[in-house]
């Protein structure tokens, strides 16, 4: 299937130069270059981190207990927006986890729900929390901001059709009001969210190249996910490489490449490479994020799915952290974990790209440890079941705000 042609133009128009730039966009490199950072550390040749192989099989016991814990009949889901609101009730939504809806609106809707949900959703610091007036609960993290992003659609914050306020469009997301979202997410300078800005900029960025898309006519997020289905079939890989190409302008941070961002992209030196590429390591993690999240409604529209098994692992502080506190990653330099670190740094994307490495390494280990077949447990299952909650759970045994084992400045767009 190829990528739809009107998604190619949102890189350098170079046609040699794009050729180069597009690896950073498949799967393909993220997995190839982290693995070769794996390498250099089982070599100890890397510059942050030691690796400790003897350490993996503790990780693959905790990983496994969680699961068990969290799953006890193994019938684990794949890690997605949608595990966060499993506890709430929407009358937007019928699928989530408990629905089996077949309908067309419900699989827009719930598009572009997720679009704007997984795009707002880096840490959320220690200090944020969401009341929710609905349940009269308060929540925090990925919960809370799960939630917070939930009303606002409800509420019709995100669109200009006020005969459908549960949709996303262009037009809402480019003029969203300051004011508006933080009153949507309770921010306050008390209450504060770390990178509000970053993430109303990301909202307000893909609104504009939506509309640049559609060339003034608007454009729902969910547009640019129904437009790859070719037979009631999608390519989640192709999925993957055209939200890519649309996301590269949305970015307020990241890497800037010939001209052109490529958000989560960072670098380090022992990659080299002789293209345009050289010390560059593609994660995506908000981006691969969302197209895990995508699964569950195109499956409730009856549409079929291939190439999950190509994406990656995610390089987030909770998989990440898991690493650390169970001794599989050891700093070189103790006193790294006290220094404020930004997440483009080096140090960063080294233990990013560590951990997506190494996740992929866990999947036959916790395959086994439960008992499931290794055809039948997967990536995204070992992230649900799983590495993400153990990390969460190790984070809060090791203080009580549960905070990463490194000290990163929050940025709101990248994790």
């Amino acid at each position: 299937m190829a990528v739809n042609k009107r998604y190619s133009r949102y890189l350098t128009d170079d046609a040699a130069e794009r050729g180069q730039l597009n690896i950073l966009l498949k799967p393909e490199t993220i997995r190839n270059r982290c693995t070769s950072l794996l390498n250099a550390g089982r070599e100890n040749s890397l510059l942050y981190f030691k690796v400790n192989d003897n350490n993996i099989a503790t990780c693959t016991d905790v990983i496994s207990e969680v699961t068990k814990n969290n799953y006890p009949n193994l019938k684990i889901p794949y890690h997605s927006r949608w595990r966060n609101l499993e506890q709430f009730s929407s009358e937007c939504f019928e699928f989530g986890a408990k629905g089996k809806t077949s309908n067309s609106f419900n699989c827009r809707t719930s598009l572009d729900f997720v679009f704007v949900s997984v795009l707002i959703d880096s840490g959320a610091g220690n200090n944020w929390k969401y009341a929710d007036s609905v349940s009269g609960q308060v929540y925090s993290r990925s919960e809370g901001l799960a939630l917070s992003s939930l009303r606002m659609f409800e509420s019709g914050m995100f669109s200009a059709d006020p005969d459908n306020s549960w949709r996303v469009d262009s037009g809402a997301l480019k003029e969203i009001d300051e004011r508006a979202f933080l009153e949507g997410i309770q921010g306050t300078k008390e209450n504060y969210l770390e990178g509000f800005e970053s993430r109303l900029d990301i909202l307000r960025n893909l609104g504009d190249v939506l509309h640049q898309i559609s060339e003034g006519q608007g454009m729902r997020p969910s547009d640019l996910v129904l437009d790859l289905v070719e037979e009631n079939t999608i390519d989640l890989t192709q999925v993957l490489e055209a939200l890519l190409r649309v996301f590269a302008p949305i970015w307020p941070l990241g890497e800037k490449i010939l001209g052109q961002h490529f958000g989560d992209v960072g670098r380090h030196s022992l990659i080299v490479t002789s293209d345009a590429t050289t010390g560059l390591v593609p994660i995506h993690k908000l981006s691969q994020w969302l197209v895990y999240s995508l699964i569950e409604p195109l499956e409730c529209a009856g549409i079929d799915i291939f190439g999950v098994e190509n994406l990656t692992g995610l390089g987030e502080y909770r998989n990440g952290g898991l690493l650390i506190d169970t001794g599989v990653l050891e700093f070189i330099d103790p006193t790294s974990r006290q220094i404020v670190t930004e997440p483009t740094s080096e140090l960063v994307v080294e233990w990013r790209a560590l951990t997506i490495a190494i996740l992929d390494e866990l999947v036959p280990r916790v395959a086994c440890a439960l008992g499931i077949r290794e055809n039948e447990f997967s990536l995204p299952m070992l992230l649900q079941g799983g590495s993400w909650s153990a990390g969460r759970f190790l984070a809060y045994r090791r203080n009580k705000d549960g905070e990463p084992p490194i000290n990163l400045r929050n940025t709101g767009a990248v994790f």
